[in-house]
């Protein structure tokens, strides 16, 4: 059995035994890690290679395939703000997972929100305010447009969840991603709320890759964000949707 160790705060590290690999962890084990703990490193197991990273996340469900296929090599030197993947398309993810086979010397770095935890911080009055709203997005890769709830239901278990993409201002992003609220008077006071919250260091967890690192995500219940890797030519993260 791996050695399990508690991150703060939230996620669960898990390191093999000798000779363990990570598709020797059973899918539904793995599943109830995440249920628990929303995020799941796994460290010091075997790399894999982005095909065989594919079969071992093929085994929890369909995966969502894009034109590129079904792993998507992260290379960009741009930062990327709070967001949940799949807003723009038919059936939302139910799980990242995410591979570095050769983690940079520094930077890259990616922040996880649990938004279940600072959902469940919130004063009553505030959390009503909030489920009262609806978000228009326009823009993102593929120029494309949705509306989302706020606050939503997790399709799995029940509990309140955020929904929510951070604006990216056309001034500094190369694709850009603007923002319409419905049921709020202030916006603008709601967008400062929010990013008061998000990088509130009690709900987020900063994960630093290590080499071989690999990373399961709850994408309905957490955020995430990462830094940019400032230079290009650096190794790609591997990523697959788990439908």
């Amino acid at each position: 059995m791996p050695v399990r160790t508690e991150l703060s705060p939230f996620g669960l590290l898990v390191t093999p035994v000798p000779g363990e690999d990570v598709s020797d962890l059973a899918p539904a084990l793995l599943a109830r890690w995440v249920g628990q703990h929303r995020l799941v490193v796994l460290r010091g197991f075997r790399s894999v290679s982005p095909d065989a990273l594919a079969d071992c996340a093929r085994a929890f469900g369909p995966l969502l395939r894009w034109e590129f296929g079904e792993v998507y090599d992260i290379t960009g030197v741009d930062p990327v703000l709070f967001h949940w993947d799949g807003p723009f398309v038919e059936q939302t993810p139910s799980y990242l997972l995410f591979h570095c086979p050769a983690a940079p010397p520094s930077g890259w770095e990616m922040t996880f929100c649990d938004t279940t935890r600072l959902l469940a911080s919130l004063p009553p009055a505030e959390l009503r305010r909030w489920e009262s709203v609806s978000v228009t997005y326009q823009g993102g890769y593929g120029d494309c447009t949705c509306t989302s709830r706020l606050v939503d239901i997790h399709p799995i278990t029940g509990r309140r969840v955020l929904r929510y993409q951070e604006p990216l201002d056309p001034a500094a992003f190369t694709i850009p991603l603007l923002l319409e609220f419905a049921g709020v008077p202030d916006a603008a006071g709601l967008v400062g709320e929010l990013r008061d919250r998000l990088y509130d260091p009690r709900f987020s967890f900063t994960h630093a890759w290590q080499d071989g690192d690999f990373v399961l995500v709850d994408n309905h219940a957490v955020l995430h964000r990462r830094e940019g890797l400032g230079a290009v030519g650096r190794p790609a993260l591997h990523r697959v949707h788990i439908l």
